[in-house]
Parts: structure tokens; C-alpha cells; sequence
């Protein structure tokens, strides 16, 4: 009997999701649904449905469960002008999806899902190499006021990619393109908090990268939060990546988020074999160690050997003041040398670096903090930049296609819409820097 391993091993490399749909038309219908059989869960796809009534409002409905058992729903009307509904291209009349929303329907409605993305994202376990995460499945039903008319069921998963941990020294997970194939190497940096970014590391494997989510903080033998974390630690993650047996080429690339992309960075400034850098609402200043939501450490957050470089110290904690004014209220109080020792020098990067913003991001100024950066690399002629700015984005810009919601009581900022743009626009931009590295 074949396993399921060996099922998804034999997809003949296939990066993607499978899409493992059949229409179940109601009796009084002989609807017939249109889809891919084969794409990455990061791959936007349409769902056409041959058979409904014409000029008709029509509900698409989209419910999900995760191998916990919980489930999930988004709703949208949309209005059929033929026989034919493209769902992409159907007028939306009425439902879950903002107004205006840029992002096609089909995959739109997993974002604006009723979960979070932590617990859409979160398995509980360590990834294995066998599959990861655990299935989840859509279903895809479309209804009148007073029947359905039909329904197909997806199954999405990630693709048969080799997972292993790192080396003795270091503490995190690699992940392989699948089929066993070399690609260019990419480190990827987690934020203040500790959380792995292997989701990330799994989709970049998808397009054949051999991605390493490396942990600096809240692992064993790591302290717990950004405070003098050894910069050689980092810096021999770069080194045992590049020399690693699944990855091509001279030079890896960096993907870092929050604190991450500061690290991201400051490590492409300094190390020779860093090429492209992506930093997700980062920094282009040096802060002082600590969570960034909680109590500076009043000690540096890397360990630094450089007396020409030094960290900004975040702003006492005043009366009715955040976490956000904190930050802004330091970079206003610093004087002009303390902002130029504490700023990265961006331009020695080795290659192409691409700032991502969410303006309303309520935990740091990241639109100040990554224009600090994209003003260095413009003033010293650095070849490749873009500093990308989605205005009603927050903290959070995942990856497409994952809900975007946050737990209630979240703090991170931006709005559903803008959160869910973002997390569609930006990616082809990620991909597009790290395509440098082939």
C-alpha cells in the first residue's frame, strides 16, 4: 500500500497545494466546477461554475476545518450575469469581503476567514519531513436563497519538502526544495517574540530555495529576548547555510520580520557572503535590547564588538504613553550623532534590498524606521532598493494565502483589508529579490 509520504513524494516536485475537487451538484442542477488540480498555496487561483441560473444573486460560501476539528467560514454574494460564473470576476454585492477589497475572490475568502491567523497557522508541533503543516480542508459550496447548486472540496497542504534541524551549534530548522533539489540559500529571521517562521521557510522552499528559520531567542541555549544576542551566532548561521549541501551559489539571502529585519540588516551590512535583504516592518536603526512590546533591557540587543556603532535607547514608559510613542518619542530626543551611530550602514549590503511597511503599524514606527534606511541607501547610491508602503496595513503582513485576522484584544494594527492587500502585493516582491540569487 502506498503511504501518504510516498503519495506526496511522487508529485514529481509539484510546488504547491493540491486542489482534490469535485463538484456535488444538487438534484436540481447539473452545475460543473472549473479549478487547477495543482498550485502553491501561495498561488492565487479562480473557481468557475458552468450551470448556475442567470441573472441571479448567488451565495458562495467557503468553510475550512483544521486537523483540531475547528472549523471556519467567509460568505460573499456575488451576482451571475450568464450561465457561467467566473467567481474572480463576478460582481460582489454583498458578504464578508471589504469593499473594494484588490485581491481575488477565490483566495480572498480564506483571508477574511472568522479565525486567526495563529490558529490557522499554529500545529503544535515540530515540522517534520514528512509533511507540514497538517492538511486543512475548503469546501467551496454556491447556493441560491433556495437550494444549493453545488459544492466542491479542496485539500491544501504544503509540498513533500525535507525538513531537518541545524547543525550543534545553532537551533532551528532547514527546509529543502522539494524532490531533492539545490537551491539558493535564505536565512529567515523571527521577530522579538521568539515565534519560528517556518511557514515562511516552507514557502520559500515551494520556489526552491533551501530556507533556514534560525531561532536566536527563546531556544535552548538563547536568551530569552533580543538582549546582546552574539552577532557571531548569526553570523555562523550565514556561514554553515552557505556551506551547506542542498544550497547553490556564493551568497545567501536574508528575510527577517520586526526585530528580524533589523537583524537582517545589520548582518547584510557586515558580512560579505549576505546578497538580497528582505526586512518586514524592521529598522534601520540599532535599538537596545528587550521584547519590543515590553521593558528595554537598558544593554544592547546585539553583541555587537564595534565601538563605532551603538543602540538607541527607547523612551521611558510615561503616563498614557505606548509602546509606539515610545519609539518615536526616542528617535525625536536623540541628537544627530546618536542617530548615526545607532543607524545601519544599509548601503554595504551585497545586493538588492526591499524595505515592506505597513503604515499602521501600531508596535514601532516601521514607515520612519525603514525611510531612515531607504534615505542611507539613497544618499550613497546603493544599486537595488525599494522601500514598499501599504498605508492601511499593520504589524502583520503574512504570506499569501492565510487569514489575516488577529486574536481580539490585538494591538498590531491596519485593517482587514489593508492587512489582507498587502499580504497579496508584496509577496511577488519577495520572490522578485530573491530571484538575484539564481
Amino acid at each position: 500500500m502506498v503511504s501518504r509520504r510516498q503519495l506526496l513524494a511522487s508529485l514529481s516536485g509539484s510546488a504547491g497545494m493540491m486542489l482534490a475537487g469535485c463538484s456535488l451538484p444538487a438534484k436540481e442542477a447539473s452545475a460543473s466546477f472549473t479549478h487547477p488540480q495543482t498550485l502553491r498555496i501561495d498561488e492565487p487561483f479562480d473557481l468557475t461554475v458552468d450551470g448556475v441560473p442567470s441573472n441571479t444573486e448567488l451565495e458562495v460560501v467557503l468553510e475550512g476545518a483544521l486537523a483540531s476539528g475547528e472549523t471556519f467560514r467567509a460568505g460573499v454574494t456575488v451576482e451571475s450575469e450568464t450561465d457561467s460564473l467566473a467567481l474572480n470576476d463576478a460582481r460582489i454585492i454583498d458578504g464578508d469581503l471589504p469593499a473594494g477589497l484588490d485581491v481575488p475572490t477565490a483566495v480572498a475568502l480564506i483571508q477574511v476567514a472568522d479565525i486567526s491567523w495563529e490558529e490557522y497557522i499554529e500545529t503544535g508541533a515540530v515540522p517534520s519531513d514528512s509533511e507540514w503543516p497538517p492538511d486543512q480542508t475548503l469546501t467551496y459550496r454556491i447556493e441560491t436563497e433556495e437550494r444549493t447548486i453545488g459544492e466542491i472540496r479542496l485539500s491544501r497542504w504544503h509540498p513533500f519538502t525535507s525538513v531537518g534541524e541545524a547543525g550543534s551549534e545553532l537551533v532551528g530548522h532547514v527546509f529543502e526544495p522539494p524532490s531533492g533539489q539545490s537551491g539558493p540559500g535564505i536565512l529567515v529571521l523571527h521577530g522579538a517574540g521568539g515565534k519560528p517562521q517556518w511557514h515562511v521557510a516552507a514557502m520559500l522552499a515551494q520556489h526552491g530555495f533551501t530556507a533556514f528559520a534560525l531561532q536566536y531567542v527563546s531556544g535552548p541555549g538563547l536568551p530569552d529576548s533580543p538582549v546582546e544576542v552574539p552577532f557571531e551566532y548569526v553570523t555562523s548561521a550565514v556561514d554553515w547555510l552557505r556551506d551547506h549541501e542542498r544550497v547553490t551559489g556564493e551568497r545567501i539571502g536574508m528575510w527577517g520580520i520586526g526585530r528580524g529585519g533589523e537583524l537582517g540588516l545589520l548582518v547584510g551590512s557586515r558580512h560579505d557572503a549576505v546578497g538580497p535583504v528582505v526586512s518586514i516592518n524592521g529598522s534601520g536603526l540599532i535599538w537596545e535590547g528587550g521584547v519590543v512590546g515590553g521593558t528595554p533591557s537598558g544593554t544592547p540587543a546585539w553583541g555587537l564588538a564595534d565601538d563605532a556603532r551603538s543602540s538607541l535607547s527607547v523612551a521611558e514608559a510615561g503616563q498614557g504613553t505606548g509602546r509606539l510613542e515610545r519609539y518615536t518619542d526616542a528617535i525625536a530626543a536623540a541628537g544627530a550623532l546618536e542617530l548615526e551611530t545607532a543607524t545601519i550602514p544599509v548601503e554595504e549590503i551585497n545586493g538588492p534590498v526591499l524595505l515592506v511597511t505597513g503604515d499602521d503599524d501600531r508596535v514601532w514606527p516601521s514607515a520612519r524606521l525603514h525611510e531612515i534606511a531607504r534615505e542611507r541607501l539613497d544618499a550613497r547610491n546603493h544599486p537595488s532598493f525599494e522601500h514598499v508602503r501599504y498605508a492601511a496595513a499593520g504589524r502583520h503582513i503574512p504570506q499569501p494565502y492565510l487569514p489575516v485576522r488577529r486574536p481580539a484584544g490585538s494591538t498590531s494594527g491596519g485593517t482587514l483589508a489593508g492587512n489582507a492587500e498587502a499580504a497579496h502585493a508584496h509577496w511577488p516582491r519577495v520572490l522578485g529579490t530573491f530571484s538575484e540569487l539564481r
